[in-house]
């Protein structure tokens, strides 16, 4: 029953199961953490490059080849950033891009309009 969300391409972590004859048995204090690594973005975080169009800001990222575009929203989500709707975009960036470059990230995302949202 506990496994009845897993889909094909899961990757699935078991803790404190049991391998016996090639069987993995799962008890009632068995911890199994799942996620959709389609759903996420993983990996080396390798450019950050901020955008405008007008008045609409937004974010290129690649992180472990590949690349996404955030709106303003998912990138200030995406940078843990709170500001203030006067701040740039490119000012939250300038401050934060040099600690995330060439870190590890691992940052569930979905496909809306076109666009990267970060959950």
């Amino acid at each position: 029953e506990r496994g009845r969300r897993l889909r094909e391409g899961d990757e699935v972590i078991i803790e404190g199961a049991v391998v016996s004859g090639g069987n993995v048995e799962i008890g009632p204090d068995t911890r199994m953490l799942s996620r959709r690594a389609h759903e996420m973005l993983l990996g080396e975080v390798e450019s950050i490059e901020c955008a405008a169009e007008g008045e609409n800001e937004s974010l290129s990222i690649r992180v472990g080849g590949k690349e996404a575009r955030l709106g303003r929203e998912s990138a200030l989500r995406f940078l843990r950033a709170e500001v203030a709707p006067d701040i740039a975009l490119s000012t939250v960036v300038s401050l934060k891009k040099d600690t995330l470059l060439n870190t590890r990230i691992a940052l569930r995302i979905e496909q809306k309009d076109g666009q990267t949202v970060v959950r």
